[in-house]
């Protein structure tokens, strides 16, 4: 019989289009129990769950049922760098917003809320855009663009003037931030070109 358990760790086999015969052969049982497990007929060990949710990239908890989210967000927000930290994925832009964020707070309680007004300005300006779209609902006022851009240059000022005041070694850049910061310059030389092309 089918559990939560069984039916997860089918799905996120499937969702990496991973056979069942190689991800058998990759854990180290048989492809009969790995069937087995999958279908809710056999229970697994311990041991077997561990490696299972390493392999897949998931959280136990995940596969057990006791959570929604697939990876475990302690991992996604430790300062060791992660294995999709080259990648811009959204566990990667969550590890940067994190890591900026504390960085910020540890060295000044003033520079912390200077971070997180400018994740806030994102954050809102997004929202505004897929509710205009249909995507969200249950959403007060929309703002004009403009706004959102003189809100967001005053704050970059302000944490520029902030960030002035500290007399702290910088950070080593940590690599999830150095990929933020190669999509953003992949970006910016995307909209210039397309720039270029309309005159």
């Amino acid at each position: 019989m089918a559990t939560i358990w069984s039916e997860r760790l089918a799905a996120v086999r499937k969702e990496k289009e991973i056979p069942q015969k190689m991800a058998a052969l990759d854990l180290g049982v048989s492809q009969a129990l790995l069937s087995h497990y999958e279908k809710g007929i056999r229970e697994c060990s311990p041991a077997f769950l561990a490696k299972a949710a390493v392999y897949y990239g998931v959280s136990a908890d995940y596969l057990l049922g006791l959570a929604e989210e697939k990876r475990n967000t302690n991992a996604m927000f430790s300062p060791q760098e992660q294995p999709l930290d080259g990648d811009v994925t959204p566990q990667t832009v969550y590890r940067a917003l994190a890591m900026l964020w504390r960085e910020a707070d540890a060295r000044s309680p003033l520079l912390g809320s200077r971070v997180l007004r400018l994740y806030v300005l994102a954050i809102c300006r997004m929202v505004c855009v897929l509710r205009e779209k249909g995507a969200i609902r249950g959403v007060g006022e929309m703002y004009e663009p403009l706004y959102f851009g003189v809100a967001a240059h005053r704050e970059l000022q302000a944490l520029g003037k902030a960030a002035e005041r500290l007399e702290e070694q910088p950070l080593d850049c940590p690599r999830c931030v150095k990929t933020m910061l190669d999509e953003a310059r992949r970006q910016i030389r995307a909209s210039v070109e397309s720039l270029r092309l309309e005159e």
